[in-house]
């Protein structure tokens, strides 16, 4: 059986695309730095999301040093 889905909003309402990521379906500290699991999960996920080009532009853009975004980590984004 594969990770269970979680929904949750994001702090970031000023974006349209946020709401058609993928990663709104699971669980946020999959994507919020943690593990290395956790890191892998949100790649996954982020490998098939319809909006992950406006996610990756949106950290790289915003210089954000946290997370994963767009399938990358900060180390990836710097």
């Amino acid at each position: 059986m594969g990770p269970q889905k979680k929904k949750f909003q994001r702090n970031v309402s000023y974006n349209d695309w946020i709401r058609r990521a993928a990663c709104v379906e699971y669980p946020p500290e999959w994507f919020l730095g943690g593990t290395a699991q956790d890191h892998q999960h949100a790649v996954r996920v982020c490998n098939v999301c319809p909006v992950r080009q406006e996610c990756l532009d949106e950290a790289v853009g915003s210089g954000l040093t946290w997370g994963t975004w767009g399938g990358t980590t900060p180390a990836e984004r710097a």
